[in-house]
């Protein structure tokens, strides 16, 4: 972690790793697990820039800002879903999936140390102006906040099957990208862990 280039990792972040790492570290869940990063082209920096372009500054900022909290957006719609519910450990469960979740993202991260999108394009002289928020000031690959909404969305989508969360992840996701956050390699990485989490993982399993 003292070699970061790209990523303005707060004490903040640090700390909450070397916390997740006492928790999570000693199972070793992805001991059989490859992720491979590569470095974006030139051409995925300018598709991403014709995409972020159809939208204008205001609307990046509203949208990058409203799907900024993948467990207030979730939990809110699950308690929507049902409005009689008295007691349950549904935000027990939720803090467990975000914690191992996180733990795997950051350990990711502080490996690759991968350029967020407005910094490759930096390389190329093309001008590509990230919507500001807190949670960007790491390294890009794998996404935080891909993992979360996946992950997420396959919890609730299990304990709700009357209910459909699939809008929630779809417009999650889109939104690190839309708003110059992330590539899609981002996302499909973070996907593509999480799932792998959950197949190794026994407690997550009775979640699933």
């Amino acid at each position: 972690m003292t070699n970061l280039v790209y990523g303005n990792v707060s004490l903040e972040i640090i700390n909450e790793y070397k916390y997740l790492s006492q928790l999570f570290s000693e199972f070793n869940y992805d001991k059989n697990f490859f992720l491979d990063y590569k470095e974006p082209t030139k051409q995925d920096v300018i598709d991403l820039y014709n995409l972020y372009n159809k939208y204008s500054s205001e609307d990046k900022i509203k949208i990058a800002n409203l799907y900024d909290d993948p467990i207030k957006l979730y939990m809110n719609r699950y308690y929507k879903n049902n409005p009689n519910l008295t007691s349950n450990n549904i935000k027990d469960y939720v803090i467990y999936i975000k914690n191992i979740m996180n733990y795997y993202v950051l350990k990711y991260k502080f490996k690759f140390n991968a350029a967020r999108p407005y910094q490759i394009a930096n390389k190329y002289n093309i001008k590509l102006y990230p919507v500001e928020l807190k949670s960007t000031f790491t390294p890009s690959y794998p996404s935080g906040h891909a993992i979360l909404y996946y992950a997420l969305n396959k919890f609730f989508n299990n304990i709700d099957k009357y209910n459909n969360y699939n809008d929630i992840l779809h417009e999650g996701l889109k939104s690190r990208i839309i708003s110059g956050i992330h590539f899609e390699q981002d996302n499909e990485a973070s996907i593509k862990l999480c799932n792998y989490i959950i197949n190794n993982n026994n407690n997550l399993k009775l979640l699933y």
